[in-house]
């Protein structure tokens, strides 16, 4: 979370990343503080605000960018995806997650086993959509041989897990304050840095 706080703070927007936008990405990383701080009494708020506030940190992360080096020695498929650092970052900590998870099976309470299947239900749909609308586009477009489906799934499932995640680390007690904190810090510092002159033409 320290490294996707990093890349979010070193990350310059672009220019039309309004002062809106960063409101809402400000809101909701505060609104992650305190309910992870009064997780015992605001319910299901708390686990939606974590999982909120992962995927927007994740989303303000744009850079860094892979060197040129590595990503031509990339076999074409992957380097068409663009791969960068916050990317990486985020598919070893689902990876890590997911074997955390299986190996340290808990009982959730009942809400956020909700959230979890909302969220899942939620993303079976955004994926079924997905590719509906590639099967209808690509004979009309040039979808750049198939390259943009790819990413969309990549993303999809990068935005999806870090929901997931975010949710079951807050009923599991292990998305606390501090770590709230760290997320929140890492969104207004990137909100400073573009303030003073730090967006991207």
């Amino acid at each position: 979370m320290l490294v996707l706080a990093a890349c979010a703070a070193l990350t310059k927007q672009p220019a039309d990343f309004s002062h809106r936008a960063w409101g809402g990405v400000l809101v909701i990383g505060l609104a992650s503080v305190i309910c992870a701080a009064m997780a015992s009494t605001v319910g299901i708020a708390a686990p939606l605000a974590a999982g909120l506030a992962l995927a927007a940190l994740y989303s303000l992360g744009l850079d860094p960018a892979l060197p040129d080096s590595i990503v031509n020695s990339l076999p074409n498929g992957i380097a068409l995806l663009a791969p960068t650092v916050p990317m990486i970052v985020a598919l070893v900590f689902i990876v890590w997650w997911v074997i955390f998870a299986l190996t340290h099976r808990r009982k959730l309470d009942e809400a956020p086993v909700v959230a979890v299947r909302s969220v899942g239900i939620g993303g079976s749909l955004v994926l079924a959509m997905g590719v509906i609308i590639y099967l209808g586009l690509v004979h009309i477009y040039d979808l750049e041989g198939g390259a943009i489906f790819w990413k969309f799934l990549l993303v999809s499932f990068l935005y999806l897990n870090l929901l997931w995640m975010g949710i079951e680390a807050s009923a599991r007690s292990m998305f606390r304050w501090p770590v709230a904190a760290v997320l929140f810090l890492g969104m207004l510092a990137g909100f400073v840095h573009n303030l003073h002159g730090g967006s991207a033409q």
